[in-house]
């Protein structure tokens, strides 16, 4: 029998035994082939090999490199359909209030206009001495003051003109913009506007709503 296993090319530690499998074997250890034909070589075969990467295993024991939550389907990165999920808190700040003091004509600033993943309030709270214009910043410097911004990224931004002289303001455009709609914003009185990233390097403004501020 001790013959018998050299064939197969198996080694029992020293002891003869009715059958292989019913004996312990070193899993994934090489064990040598050999055969006694003509033209047979002598090499090495493995057991098992361990899986490596999201999924590892160990023997026979499989485990998740990383995993949340309960059930019996992994989720794929690609339209996922999710049962009760918990989502978690969202980073950033929905809503931001900003000011402008300028009493004349200006270029907004793009911190004036961005901040708020939702909406940005802004309020001109300069006296004005005549009727003036508020120009748009660059496109390109609106869209570099947010972070991971998307193209077809919207938020709401309101402009009130909070100024005591009863004067006007007037959005103006700049590179890269495109206007939609009423621009104007009378003393005590807001506008809102969409904002819309259209690409890397152009936004759109679209009037929507106007109300009286006090």
């Amino acid at each position: 029998m001790a013959d018998q296993g050299k064939a197969l090319g198996v080694v029992f530690s020293n002891e003869i035994f009715d059958s292989p499998s019913a004996k312990n074997l070193t899993v994934g250890k090489p064990l040598p082939v050999t055969s006694g034909g003509t033209g047979n070589t002598t090499g090495a075969a493995t057991i098992n090999a361990n899986l490596t990467g999201p999924i590892t295993s160990v023997g026979n024991a499989t485990s998740v490199a990383s995993q949340t939550g309960t059930g019996s389907k992994f989720v794929m990165d690609t339209s996922p359909t999710l049962v009760t999920p918990n989502i978690g808190v969202a980073s950033g700040v929905a809503t931001v209030f900003n000011t402008n003091s300028a009493t004349s004509g200006t270029t907004l600033s793009a911190a004036n206009i961005v901040g708020g993943s939702s909406s940005v309030d802004l309020q001109m709270t300069g006296t004005l001495g005549g009727d003036a214009n508020a120009q748009m910043p660059l496109a390109t410097a609106l869209i570099a003051a947010i972070t991971n911004y998307a193209v077809g990224s919207s938020y709401r931004l309101r402009i009130t003109n909070a100024s005591s002289a009863n004067h006007v303001w007037t959005v103006t455009t700049n590179t890269g913009w495109t206007l939609n709609g009423m621009m104007t914003i009378a003393q005590n009185t807001w506008r809102e506007f969409v904002v819309v990233i259209a690409s890397s390097t152009t936004a759109t403004l679209t009037s929507v709503a106007t109300g009286t501020y006090s």
